[in-house]
């Protein structure tokens, strides 16, 4: 006599199957939700690194030029004198302008000088230098866009530049304040 009972368990009913169902949509709805904020998150982090590299590029640069600033006068295509430095212009968008002298790094012992020109117009930091420093009326300057997405700049150096000019390159105490105000933050 074979008393065994009977195998009633055929696989899983409908009730449990719809079960595991829903709760395998709700870890999926989860995850998609958790995944897309991931993403979100790195395309603004990745945006952020961007701009502040940009930033890192843009105050180095100039920092640059302002460190090795010389009380030089250049004359302009017009044949007139410009001071060594000269903040801000007539045409409010030129920021700074001065003459810097850049060490020489490749070991010639002499310093290579020049005439930079930093500007802000529509919504980039623009840097323009020229070859020569008494230009002609056909010198072109060198430029290059170095910040863009800007909505504001701001530049003060303190004391007057006066001293600056009556220093004959000696080491003169001076601050420079800049304000960089971009056109649109990242949003977190």
């Amino acid at each position: 006599m074979n008393t065994q009972m009977p195998d009633t368990s055929n696989g899983f009913s409908l009730l449990e199957t719809l079960v595991a169902i829903s709760i395998f949509s709700v870890i999926s709805l989860a995850m998609f939700f958790t995944m897309e904020q991931y993403f979100s998150t790195g395309e603004v982090l990745n945006r952020r690194d961007a701009q502040f590299t940009s930033m890192n590029r843009f105050l180095h640069m100039i920092e640059r030029d302002i460190h090795y600033a010389i009380n030089r006068k250049v004359r302009d295509q017009y044949g007139d004198y410009q001071d060594a430095i000269v903040v801000g212009s007539v045409d409010g968008k030129e920021l700074l302008s001065v003459t810097s002298s850049l060490p020489d790094y490749r070991g010639k012992g002499q310093s290579r000088l020049f005439r930079v020109s930093w500007s802000f117009h529509e919504d980039s930091i623009i840097r323009s230098n020229w070859r020569v420093l008494d230009r002609a009326q056909n010198s072109e300057p060198i430029t290059h866009k170095i910040l863009t997405g800007i909505s504001d700049v701001r530049l003060a150096v303190t004391p007057d530049l006066e001293a600056f000019e009556e220093a004959d390159n000696t080491h003169v105490d001076y601050h420079v304040e800049l304000v960089v105000t971009p056109r649109n933050r990242c949003k977190y």
